[in-house]
């Protein structure tokens, strides 16, 4: 749903164009004691969502 948390699907503020949230803030709590495995495969689809976005514009 629009504006229930600080990004959207994809990372990206509500707030503020281009700017994307790809770390531990973006998960709705806390996820354990380590929660490397978690936050990366976000942070990868985040920043592979970032790379589809500027390669589509640039081509």
């Amino acid at each position: 749903m629009v504006g229930d948390g600080a990004v959207d699907a994809h990372g990206e503020s509500w707030d503020a164009e281009r700017l994307y949230v790809c770390n531990g803030s973006v998960l709705p709590t806390a996820v354990g004691v380590n929660p490397m495995i978690t936050i990366q495969p976000v942070a990868y689809c985040v920043a592979n969502g970032i790379a589809d976005s500027i390669s589509d514009k640039t081509t």
